[in-house]
Order: C-alpha cells, then structure tokens, then sequence
C-alpha cells in the first residue's frame, strides 16, 4: 500500500486496488510535483470473488493493479496477464523464501488450466522483482530478501532466464544484487 501510495505521489497515474479487508486508505486523487495527477480507486472483491474483481478493474485500464493477496489459480493467470500487458502489479503471497514466492505462483497459474512450462514463461517475462519479508529475532524486526529484474524485459537478464529455465536457484543472485545495493552499485546498466 506504501509503495503504491508513493508511486501515486510521485508519476501519478490510475490505480486500482483489490483487497478483502482494505488495510490502507487510498481512494481519491494525487497531485505529484510536476502537476500530474493521480487517482486511485479502492474495492473489496464483489460477491467474494478476486477473479471476476480482477477482471473487472482491468477493464478500465488501470496503470497500477493491486492485490490485497493472490489466493488462487484463477488470480495468479490474471495477474500474470496483466503484469505482461503492461500493468505494473503489486501483490503478496504466503511463502517460505522468494523461490517459493514465485513458485506458488507458477502453481497457481498451472492450476488454472496454463501449463507450467507457459506459466514460467509468463513470470519470467512479467516479474519485476520480489520482496520476502521475515519478522525475526526479539523483540521482532524484519528480515528481508529480494530479487529484482531487469525494468528493461528486452536486455538481457539473468533473473528472468533462471524463473523461465523453471529452475529457481536463486541464492547467489539474491546474494549479489544485496550485495551491490549494499554497496551503491547499480543493478542493471542504465
């Protein structure tokens, strides 16, 4: 919700945000620096239904989606369209560790009638990056891995080719990139 919020001040732009409850008050309009603006719109999925709220939000064209959760099969092949037409999707989903993130994606999505080896292909091509978030320790505090992807899908990129090769070995290249942010080190050329 932060990251949104943020975006919507900062580029504007239209958002559309599907969550059951909604966790952060959003709806209404932005005016970033530069004049542009930005208008978000909140909604709970009608009759309980994350599909056909998807489907419907998508219907007006939003430039950022967010998912309160992706909860199934039908929502991850949605979400995965619309991450590869150009949307910018936000979402969460319980997992271990990010290979697991991504890999219930990919589950989810095969569920849904794609076959996997498509839907690796679909998250290697719509994914920008993965945050997993950890509450460790006493008193707790977060421990956090990410992995990111090339904004530019037309480069190439190790990221993307690992998710499509369906073998998510993930640890050496999650290590570099904390490295390199760690140290100011751009991830991709610019």
């Amino acid at each position: 919700s932060s990251l949104l919020r943020e975006w919507l001040v900062r580029e504007g732009g239209y958002a559309f945000t599907l969550e059951d409850p909604v966790e952060m008050p959003l709806d209404g309009t932005y005016k970033t620096v530069n004049g542009e603006l930005g208008i978000c719109k909140q909604m709970t999925p009608p009759n309980g239904s994350w599909s056909d709220g998807l489907k419907s939000m998508l219907r007006s064209k939003p430039r950022y989606v967010y998912l309160g959760e992706i909860r199934d099969p039908d929502v991850a092949s949605e979400s995965l369209r619309a991450a590869i037409s150009g949307h910018l999707v936000l979402s969460s989903i319980h997992a271990a560790t990010v290979s697991d993130a991504i890999q219930s994606i990919v589950k989810y999505a095969a569920a849904s009638g794609i076959s996997e080896e498509m839907s690796y292909d679909l998250v290697g091509n719509g994914i920008l990056g993965v945050l997993h978030q950890t509450l460790v320790g006493v008193p707790k505090h977060p421990k956090i891995e990410y992995v990111f992807a090339n904004p530019d899908a037309s480069a190439g990129d190790q990221v993307r080719g690992i998710i499509k090769s369906g073998k998510l070995n993930l640890a050496t290249t999650i290590e570099t990139q904390r490295v390199r942010l760690s140290r100011g080190i751009p991830l991709f050329d610019q």
